[in-house]
């Protein structure tokens, strides 16, 4: 009592993310190995990939922390969070705002859907994803894993236009991190599983297009120019990231 509401957002920061590093354990089981450091003649038992069942289970539970309704905020909070009087900075453990000073409603979800996405992405485990298929075709593959996220994310009905711009953000932090892949990935192998992806979408979004105009989402339209110019040229320098980097972890509050 007393306090100014505004610093209820610091508060927030910890609760929002409560899930940050399951999420990042769960990651581990998609594409994973169990193994120990063994020596030769101590009977300990030989690296063996997750089975089929538990990554698949890790990889449902990872793309629920995509959906709108786990990323949106209650409106309650919404409408009672001023912007930050004077005398009382943000630091590094709130979020960033686009909307800078009154609080963003999306760049919370951004940060947290580009870190499931960036353990999810990570260009290891999509190696992996590549590899394990091939010595066992029970298990999942990076097909899969990506064929799930287009569907997920391209696929989502949004019902009110808070989710609507959500999924809008989804769909640009997914083609982004394709893009970085394609570019930047180290075995050829996932460079050309996120070239399709892209070029698929790329075809996809023209049709739509062609097919309606009108109907063709802003984001649509943006993200076909983007692919056709990143298939054609390629990045020109660094590239891009439009998601706000997720706050610090633990310890939190310490300097």
């Amino acid at each position: 009592t007393g306090e100014p509401l505004a610093l209820m957002e610091d508060v927030l920061v910890p609760l929002y993310l409560h899930h940050r590093y399951q999420m990042e354990a769960v990651s581990k089981v998609l594409g994973g190995v169990d193994y120990t450091y063994a020596l030769r003649g101590d009977g300990q038992q030989a690296p063996t990939p997750v089975d089929a069942d538990s990554q698949r289970r890790a990889l449902d539970a990872l793309l629920r922390t995509l959906e709108p309704a786990e990323l949106r905020l209650p409106r309650p909070v919404l409408e009672l969070l001023p912007p930050r009087p004077p005398g009382f900075p943000a630091d590094a453990e709130v979020f960033t705002k686009w909307t800078d000073p009154v609080f963003d409603a999306l760049s919370p979800a951004a940060a947290v859907a580009d870190a499931t996405l960036s353990f999810m992405l990570n260009e290891q485990r999509l190696a992996r994803l590549v590899q394990q298929p091939v010595l066992d075709a029970e298990l999942p593959g990076i097909d899969e894993v990506l064929a799930a996220l287009d569907e997920h994310i391209f696929g989502a009905q949004p019902d009110d236009a808070y989710a609507s711009s959500i999924v809008d953000l989804l769909k640009s932090l997914y083609v982004e991190h394709l893009m970085q892949l394609a570019q930047g990935a180290s075995m050829p192998i996932v460079r050309a599983h996120a070239t399709h992806a892209l070029v698929e979408l790329e075809d996809r979004l023209g049709e739509v297009g062609e097919q309606s105009k009108t109907a063709e989402s802003p984001m649509d339209i943006h993200l076909a120019v983007e692919i056709e110019r990143f298939l054609e040229r390629g990045w020109q320098g660094e590239a891009p990231g439009s998601a706000p980097a997720l706050p610090p972890g633990s310890p939190i509050g310490m300097p």
